[in-house]
């Protein structure tokens, strides 16, 4: 199994700028260390919002993405919208469209709402985290402002199988549910310093680790990720537990077991 490298896309929003800049869309191949390729399309532009009433720049949105390269492989292009939000299958000119249009209308609704004395921000990255010739992980980082006492950020990562084009879930990737789960409480208490008579609750709403479709793969481990506010207060930020390959041997079906190739220490 390869690595590669994170393809980023990010969207900035500032509030403050002086002048409007025209928007350029430039698309250029990147390296890929892997059998699918992928090109990069980045979109750099100022907004303003109430173009019918004043010319005064609201934002600024520079987003960085990765559309497949190859035609057969096409359909990861709405893989990777749908880790981003997007419901329905747009083409890249429409996708940047529409979150133009979308980011407006936040802002509109926001700024009535709660204007922003900091002024509204919006992050988001998304990356081809890993990927072998079975499984390709998509991943994507999420931070926001829009006033209020703090911001808001999480991490979604979404499994495909490449031979059947079908997003990989929970159920498909382990076994032995209630087993597992009393792995990720112990890997839990060892990464928060908790012994067995420390209650999870001094962290957690309650001492229980769901099932979640957020799984997050690389050569040796798999990390189980549970966002703000999932199974926590914001004052514990994102959770993410880590568990070697070896460790839940028996926990993985046999067909994820076959997608990661066996190149896992036993």
């Amino acid at each position: 199994m390869k690595k590669i490298g994170v393809i980023i896309i990010g969207i900035f929003l500032l509030i403050g700028c002086n002048s409007e800049s025209e928007s350029t869309f430039v698309e250029e191949e990147i390296e890929v260390k892997e059998a699918i390729a992928f090109n990069t399309r980045t979109v750099d532009t100022m907004i303003v919002a109430f173009p019918e009433v004043t010319d005064t720049i609201v934002g600024k949105i520079y987003y960085h993405y990765p559309v497949v390269a190859e035609t057969e492989n096409r359909w990861l292009d709405y893989a990777i919208q749908s880790v981003l939000g997007f419901e329905t299958q747009l083409e890249p000119k429409s996708l940047e469209e529409e979150v133009i249009r979308e980011f407006k209308e936040t802002y509109k609704y926001m700024d009535a709402d709660m204007p922003s004395v900091n002024g509204y921000y919006l992050f988001d990255s998304v990356g081809i985290h890993f990927q072998n010739k079975q499984i390709i992980d998509i991943v994507r980082t999420h931070y926001s402002y829009y006033g209020g006492a703090h911001g808001f950020h999480s991490t979604f990562s979404h499994l495909y199988d490449l031979n059947t084009k079908e997003r990989l879930y929970w159920n498909d990737i382990f076994v032995d549910s209630v087993v597992l789960k009393k792995k990720l409480e112990n890997q839990f208490r060892l990464d928060y310093g908790l012994t067995t008579k420390d209650e999870v609750e001094e962290i957690l709403f309650e001492n229980d680790f769901p099932m979640t479709d957020n799984i997050l793969i690389s050569e040796d481990e798999v990390i189980i990720i549970y966002n703000v506010y999932d199974i926590a207060p914001y004052s514990s930020g994102l959770i993410s537990i880590s568990l070697k390959y070896e460790e839940i041997e028996d926990n993985l079906t046999e067909s994820f077991k076959s997608m990661l190739g066996f190149n896992y220490v036993l």
